[in-house]
Formats: C-alpha cells, structure tokens, sequence
C-alpha cells in the first residue's frame, strides 16, 4: 500500500526557488554559511528555517524578507509582501524601449519561460527504453 507523503509548502517554494535560480542545495548552504543537511531537511518538510536564516534566504533568492518569513510560517499568510525590487540596470534597459520594444521584450521572456517549463517537463519524463535496431531492407 504507498504510503503518503506531506510535504510541507515551504519545501515545495523553496524546491522551485532553487530551480528558478539554478543553484543546488550545496550551493544554497555554501551561501547561508550552514551545512547542506540543514538544507536537505527544509526541502524534505520536516524543518522550517529559523527567522535569521531567512533573511538570509531573502538575500540570496533576491526576494522580499516578509516573503521568505510568511513562505516559512513566521508571519501570518495575509501579511502583505512588497514588490520584488528591479535591479537598477534593468530598470534603466527597460527605460530607453518604446512600447514595441517592451512588447518583443515580453514575447521573449514569454518564449523563454515555456521553453523552460518544456525542458523541466522533458527531464521529469522517464527515458524512452531502446528499441531494437531496425531490420537490414532487402535490396
């Protein structure tokens, strides 16, 4: 009979924040100065990261630190988030675009975004088994 698995939402945004950001959970605890285990045990849903360790957080996956406290269960779910800040460079970028420009811009981050989730999709799916080679044909 399978057993059930709770996982906890804090490991599923975390799992998807690593994604987002491409860095694996040796690299999240390099970061936070802790050690991988820590990180392993927050993913697996069976501990939460303390207060201080999500500002931490905060600082390295670029978000809000009431995100990262409210994701954790340190804050209520109605508290309200700020705006993720734009980084400055990009802010000017998008500054010097007409609004044709902002809409290619848009396309393309569209494209992106799809072409991300398809490639997440192709490596979750389980390798097609080889078949057989096909028969010589007869001349």
């Amino acid at each position: 009979m399978p057993v059930a698995v709770l996982v906890r939402p804090f490991a599923v945004w975390l799992d998807r924040q690593m994604k987002d950001h491409r860095i694996n959970q040796s690299q999240l605890a390099a970061y936070l100065d802790t050690s991988p285990s820590v990180v392993s045990a927050w993913l697996k849903g069976g501990v939460l990261p303390k207060p201080e360790m999500c500002a931490g957080l905060a600082r390295v996956l670029h978000e809000p630190v009431e995100l990262v406290m409210r994701e954790a269960g340190h804050l209520p779910a109605d508290t309200p988030v700020p705006d993720a800040e734009l980084p400055g460079w990009f802010l000017r970028l998008l500054d010097g675009l007409t609004l044709d420009d902002l809409r290619v811009v848009g396309a393309t981050a569209r494209g992106l975004r799809e072409t991300r989730h398809e490639q997440e999709l192709d490596e979750a799916s389980p390798a097609a088994e080889p078949g057989p080679p096909p028969s010589p044909s007869a001349p």
